[in-house]
């Protein structure tokens, strides 16, 4: 892509990540470079083309999904009760793995 500026929303094309840019910096050689507000990466100008408004709200959109999908499977993972040691029969395993190795006697 020739010109990029700040607020274009662009299309990396090696992975297809979509996303508005929110800063251009150039490197000590002269490479010119894109940051995207849905990564917080920067990539190559050079490997970028234009996309569309209705693009980036889809992505975010899918992004949001994706956060509150991870937040309920978090949730769940926390509220499932713990089962015990004894529930486990870890402490017969222990007993048995002690009793096995000789430290009993």
């Amino acid at each position: 892509m020739e010109a990029v500026k700040i607020g274009d929303v662009v299309r990396y094309k090696g992975t297809g990540t979509v996303g508005r840019v929110i800063s251009v910096v150039r490197d000590e050689i002269g490479g010119l470079w894109a940051e995207l507000d849905t990564t917080g990466l920067l990539y190559s100008v050079e490997y970028l083309e234009p996309s569309s408004e209705e693009e980036l709200k889809r992505v975010l959109e899918l992004m949001e999904r994706r956060r509150k999908k991870e937040e309920r499977v978090k949730a769940e993972v926390e509220l499932k009760p713990r089962r015990s040691l004894e529930e486990e029969g870890a402490e017969e395993l222990l007993e048995k793995e002690i009793y096995d190795s000789g430290c009993v006697g």
